[in-house]
C-alpha cells in the first residue's frame, strides 16, 4: 500500500542548478561538499563582500596586532567549477519562480539553494550618542581597528564581553593599551561558558590589567571636542543603580551578531532570529513545513538542538559551519546524512590562555571540576542540565577534553526520555485513513512522513508528540528496513527523536500525486 501525498507535493531529487548565497566559510564548504558528493550541475556562489572567502577568527587576534593580510586569511579550496558573483548582495527570494534577486538588478535561477548569508555585527542604538564606534566583522573592520591600535597607550573601551569582545580586550591589553571592558551580564562569555568558567575568565582579564565592569551597560557615548574616536561614556551599574563616567580614545562594540535574513522577509518563511530549519537543514516555511530544495547553513541557520531537547537555536561557531556543509549537501542531492553527531565546538585564546569547549555549556545548571586545578590555569569542567551532560570546557588542556567529548557525543545522540513508544494512529480528518500533510523522499536515504495526526495509546489516551518524528513500522516484524508493508498488516507507530528508519528501496523518487485516498 502506498502513501498518497497531496497533489501540491512534488519530489525533485536531482537539482541541476544550485545557488549558494553567502561566500564565507559555510557557503564555501557547502559548495565543496556538493562537488565532493558528486554534484555535476551548475554551481553559482553569490557574496556581498568583494573578497574571496576568508577566515574570520584571526580578525580579533593576530590581525589586530599585525594588520589583516587578505592573502594569509584566504580560505583554501579546490577548483569548484563555479560562477562567482562577488560584491553583490541578495535582496529578495522569489519562491514562486525559484529565483534570487540581486542588488545589481539581476536574478539567478535555482532548483537548489543554499542560504549561507551569515550574520552582521549588532549595532548600538542610534540614540546612544555621536561618538565614533568600531565594529569588527570584516577585513575592513579589522584593518580600521588595527590602525587605531597602532597609536601608543590608548584608552580602549570595549562594549560587550562575549568571545569577540573578550578577544579584542585581550589583544589591546597585550599591545599595552589601557582597556575597560563593559559587560551587561554577570560575567564575560557567561552565556557560552557557564558561570564558573566565566568567573575564571573574569579573573583572567583582571589579572592582565583589564578593567572589567560586569552587570554594567553603556547609556550614552558622546564625542569629546570633536576629536575623531575620543569619547566620554556614561555607564549604568545594575547592582546599585549608580552611574559613572569613563573616557576613551577608541570605542569598540562587540554586541553579538544578527542573522542576515532581511532579503528573506516577505517570502513566507520563518526567519525570526535566523532561518528556521529541520535537522536536515531544510528551510521551513511559516507553517513549519519543509521547503524542498532550500537549505540554510552556518550562522544564519536556526537548527533543532538535541541538547536543548530539540529547541531550535543558532550556533555561531566555526566548526558548526563546517559540519553544516556536509549535511546540507547531502540533503540537497538526496544522499544519506553523514554519520556522526554534529556537536558544537569552539575555542578562544585570551591572555595567553587557550579555552576549548564542546556542546552547549551555557545551557547547564550544574558544573563540576573533573580535571586539573583552576589556580594552575589548567583544568577541565563538565557541565550538565537535569543530570545530563550538555558541555565540556577545557583550559590549557585540549588533550583531556577529548576524553570527555565521547560521553557528550553519546548524550548528544540520545534523547532525555524514552525514545520509542507504541500506539494506534488515528488521523483527525480521515479516520482511519492516514493522510500526511507532506511527504519527503530522499534517494537512498530515509523516507520521512510528517503530518497532523493524533496518537492514541492502548487506553485511548493521547500522546503529546512535542515536535518529535513519526515512524511507521509494520507489526509483523518483516518490514524492518522500510516504513510499511501492505494494507493487510497492522502497523505500529513509533515516536522517536532519531532519524526515521531508512527505506531499503534503491530509489525513492516517484510518488503518485493523484487525489485518491491513500493509507499508510
Amino acid at each position: 500500500m502506498t502513501v498518497m501525498p497531496p497533489t501540491s507535493i512534488q519530489a525533485t531529487l536531482a537539482p541541476q542548478r544550485i545557488v549558494v548565497v553567502g561566500a564565507s566559510l559555510a557557503g564555501l564548504r557547502t559548495a565543496e561538499a556538493l562537488r565532493h558528493a558528486g554534484f555535476e550541475g551548475t554551481l553559482t556562489i553569490v557574496g556581498a563582500e568583494t573578497h574571496a572567502p576568508y577566515n574570520r577568527p584571526p580578525l580579533t587576534k593576530a590581525s589586530l596586532v599585525d594588520g589583516p593580510d587578505r592573502h594569509n586569511l584566504a580560505l583554501p579550496h579546490a577548483d569548484l567549477d563555479a560562477t562567482w558573483i562577488l560584491g553583490v548582495a541578495a535582496t529578495r527570494l522569489d519562491l514562486a519562480h525559484r529565483e534570487v534577486e540581486l542588488d545589481n538588478g539581476e536574478s539567478v535561477h535555482f532548483d537548489g539553494l543554499v542560504i549561507a548569508t551569515g550574520a552582521s555585527a549588532r549595532r548600538l542604538p542610534a540614540d546612544i550618542g555621536d561618538a565614533d564606534v568600531h565594529y569588527i566583522r570584516t577585513l575592513e573592520d579589522a584593518a580600521a581597528l588595527h590602525q587605531a591600535l597602532t597609536e601608543p597607550v590608548q584608552r580602549v573601551l570595549v562594549i560587550g564581553a562575549g568571545f569577540l569582545g573578550s578577544e579584542v580586550a585581550s589583544t589591546a591589553a597585550m599591545l599595552g593599551h589601557r582597556v575597560t571592558l563593559v559587560e551587561a551580564t554577570a560575567g564575560p562569555m557567561l552565556g557560552a561558558l557557564g558561570a564558573k568558567v566565566s568567573a575564571y575568565a573574569a579573573q583572567l582579564h583582571r589579572n592582565h590589567g583589564v578593567d572589567l565592569r560586569t552587570s554594567t551597560t553603556v547609556v550614552s557615548l558622546s564625542r569629546v571636542d570633536g576629536v575623531p574616536g575620543r569619547a566620554t561614556a556614561v555607564l549604568a551599574h545594575h547592582a546599585d543603580a549608580s552611574h559613572s563616567r569613563t573616557h576613551a580614545d577608541i570605542v569598540v562594540a562587540a554586541l553579538g551578531a544578527a542573522p542576515n535574513t532581511g532579503w528573506l522577509h516577505g517570502c513566507g518563511v520563518d526567519v525570526d532570529s535566523g532561518v528556521l530549519t529541520d535537522d536536515s537543514l531544510t528551510m521551513l516555511d511559516a507553517e513549519g513545513q519543509p521547503v524542498h530544495g532550500i537549505v540554510a547553513v552556518g550562522d544564519v541557520a536556526r537548527v533543532p538542538q538535541p541538547l536543548l531537547d530539540g529547541a531550535p537555536a543558532r550556533v555561531e561557531h566555526w566548526a558548526t559551519a563546517v559540519g553544516h556543509s556536509r549535511i546540507a549537501a547531502a540533503t540537497l542531492i538526496g544522499h544519506e546524512r553523514p554519520a556522526g553527531a554534529l556537536l558544537p565546538s569552539f575555542w578562544t585564546d585570551q591572555h595567553g590562555v587557550q579555552i576549548r569547549g564542546v556542546g552547549l555549556p551555557g545551557a547547564a545548571d550544574t558544573t563540576a571540576l573533573v580535571d586539573g586545578a583552576v589556580e594552575d590555569h589548567r583544568f577541565v569542567m563538565t557541565l550538565s542540565r537535569g543530570g545530563r551532560p550538555v558541555g565540556v570546557v577545557a583550559v590549557n588542556n585540549a588533550p583531556a577534553l577529548l576524553r570527555y567529548r565521547a560521553e557528550l557525543e553519546t548524550t548528544w545522540k540520545t534523547p532525555p526520555t524514552d525514545t520509542v513508544r507504541t500506539a494506534q494512529m488515528t488521523d483527525t480528518s480521515h479516520s482511519p485513513t492516514l493522510r500526511p500533510t507532506s511527504i519527503k523522499a530522499v534517494r537512498n536515504g530515509p523516507l520521512q512522513l510528517k503530518g497532523t495526526f493524533r496518537l492514541l495509546d492502548p487506553d485511548g489516551e493521547e500522546y503529546d508528540l512535542g515536535g518529535q518524528r513519526i515512524v511507521l513500522l509494520c507489526r509483523c516484524g518483516q518490514s524492518k528496513n522500510q516504513p510499511f508493508c501492505d494494507s493487510s498488516h497492522v502497523r505500529n507507530v513509533f515516536v522517536t527523536h532519531d532519524q526515521p528508519t531508512a527505506c531499503d528501496q534503491d530509489d525513492v523518487d516517484q510518488f503518485d500525486t493523484s487525489d485518491d485516498e491513500g493509507a499508510a
